[in-house]
């Protein structure tokens, strides 16, 4: 137990030092730095369970409070450290086969001894759910005056937009009604780009870490069949009731367009696992995933829809399920 807790204090500091580089800097160093700051809170969880986890979340939180401010102590408990340790739980929820019976479980070697854990699938979706709660939360704190949240924020954008446009091509100019719709555009995607934002720093980190402790021998669950990621039914359902919610004005379309835009990338984790599951065992198997991984990794808006719509589909009529029954069940 000294062990852990001083292992849980270490990585707690890394972590604060890795929030604070996140402020400071260049732009693609701060993402990046955002991008992993709950990687040692995760690391300390899979590693060495959710307490140590637990650890280095209040460590990292009261260091950041003392030697930096009590929001940004808040902000990263609330955003980085209490969802890493709650994912981390969930990941080494585990029961005995028996109890699982008929139920949705990972398929795993593990299995075979008689253990079954928490499903891969449902841990996307908690990092949907807390990513969209993050959104709201930011949302319903704007409300307190919604309109003037909107015209600094649309300030904010204009004068970045200028700044960009005189800095790649001095001689050309946003007119203001070309300025006015980029703008707007961009304050209706907020939301969703930032749900999209905090979920991908989640799912990544517990990635990354689960990777870590797996090749040191550490990892306290075994690795799940990615390509086999499965959800409720309902998810395909709760994506189109928050797609027409996003159209409502105001707060309403806001916290619809947040929710909106983390079971989207949730439909992308899926149509990708369906494309892994359909390459398995085949010869252009290395080609296909890597030109489909460039193409998301380049930015291309279309492919990461395409690869969407797959996963919807796969939600509604189970296309897994029948590649095995076309050509049997995988090894």
């Amino acid at each position: 137990m000294k062990q852990q807790t001083l292992i849980g204090v270490g990585l707690g500091v890394v972590a604060a030092v890795v929030f604070a580089s996140a402020s400071t800097g260049p732009m693609l160093l701060r993402y990046l730095m955002f991008l992993l700051t709950a990687l040692p809170v995760f690391l300390a969880a899979l590693g060495w369970g959710w307490r140590t986890g637990a650890i280095a979340a209040l460590t990292g939180t009261v260091l950041i409070g003392l030697l930096g401010a009590p929001i940004a102590a808040l902000l990263f408990a609330a955003g980085q450290a209490v969802p890493a340790v709650w994912l981390s739980y969930l990941a080494l929820l585990n029961r005995p086969a028996e109890e699982a019976s008929g139920r949705e479980t990972d398929t795993s070697a593990a299995a075979a001894a008689g253990v079954q854990w928490y499903p891969s699938g449902r841990l996307v979706l908690w990092a949907a759910a807390l990513a969209s709660a993050l959104t709201v939360g930011v949302a319903l704190i704007a409300s307190q005056d919604f309109d003037k949240f909107k015209s600094d924020l649309r300030s904010a954008i204009s004068e970045t937009l200028k700044a960009r446009v005189s800095e790649l091509a001095p001689d050309q100019k946003l007119d203001d009604a070309t300025l006015a719709q980029v703008t707007d555009a961009a304050i209706a995607l907020m939301p969703a780009a930032t749900s999209i934002t905090l979920m991908s720093a989640l799912v990544f980190n517990l990635w990354l870490a689960g990777k870590i402790t797996r090749a040191s021998g550490q990892l306290l669950r075994p690795w799940p069949s990615l390509d086999l990621l499965t959800y409720p039914r309902g998810v395909s359902i709760a994506f189109v009731a928050a797609l027409l919610a996003s159209g409502v004005a105001g707060l309403p379309g806001a916290a619809g367009t947040g929710i909106a835009g983390a079971l989207y990338l949730a439909l992308v984790f899926l149509g990708l696992a369906v494309l892994h599951y359909s390459a398995r065992d085949k010869s252009w198997r290395a080609f296909a995933l890597g030109t489909l991984y460039a193409g998301l990794l380049i930015g291309s808006v279309w492919v990461s829809v395409a690869v969407a719509l797959l996963g919807l589909a796969d939600g509604v009529f189970d296309l897994r399920r029948r590649f095995a029954g076309a050509t049997g069940p995988p090894p």
